[in-house]
C-alpha cells in the first residue's frame, strides 16, 4: 500500500485525499447526523401530542372530582327508550351511529364508523351526568385511512333510585 502511495503525484494525492474526506463527510452527514436530528424532532413531537393528552385527562379528571353523584339529582330521559335517548343524542353531538345492536347483558351495542374521539368522549361523558347511561364494554380503533375512530361502546341505563 505505501509503495502504490508513494507512486503517486502529488495532484493524485491530493485528489485521493480530497474524495476520501468528502466520502467521510458525506458518511457522517447522512448516516450519524440526519438519523439524530429526526429522531430528535420525532420525540418533540410525541412530546407535544402526549402533553396534549395529558392535559386532556387532567382536565376530564378535574371534571370527574366536581361531577355530583349524589343520589337526589334528577336524570334526565327516564321516561324515553335508551335506543331514542342515544340516537337523538348522538345526532346533536353529529355523531353517526351505523348500527344499534340490542346486548346480551340487556344493554345496547353502538357501532361508529369515524367518530370524532373529542366528541366520542364528550358524548359519553354527557350520557353518564346526565343520562344515567354507563359504558359496559368498548372495543374502538382508529381508522387506518384517515382521522376519527372505528368500533362498537356496550351502554346500559342504569337503575333509578
Amino acid at each position: 500500500m505505501m509503495t502504490w502511495w508513494a507512486g503517486r503525484s502529488d495532484r493524485e494525492k491530493l485528489m485521493i485525499l480530497s474524495a476520501g474526506g468528502l466520502t467521510i463527510i458525506f458518511v457522517l452527514y447522512f448516516l450519524v447526523l440526519t438519523p439524530l436530528l429526526e429522531e430528535r424532532e420525532d420525540a418533540r413531537r410525541d412530546y407535544r401530542r402526549m402533553a396534549g393528552d395529558a392535559s386532556q385527562v387532567f382536565s376530564g379528571l378535574s371534571m370527574m372530582q366536581t361531577f355530583d353523584t349524589g343520589s337526589n339529582r334528577a336524570v334526565q330521559g327516564q321516561n324515553e327508550s335508551l335506543e331514542l335517548l342515544l340516537s337523538r343524542t348522538a345526532g346533536a353531538r353529529g355523531l353517526e351511529i351505523i348500527r344499534l345492536q340490542p346486548s346480551a347483558s340487556g344493554g345496547l351495542t353502538v357501532w361508529f364508523d369515524a367518530a370524532n374521539p373529542q366528541t366520542l368522549m364528550t358524548w359519553l361523558t354527557e350520557l353518564e351526568q346526565q343520562y344515567a347511561v354507563l359504558v359496559q364494554r368498548a372495543d374502538l380503533r382508529k381508522r387506518p385511512e384517515g382521522g376519527g375512530l372505528r368500533g362498537n361502546v356496550e351502554m346500559m341505563r342504569v337503575a333509578a333510585s
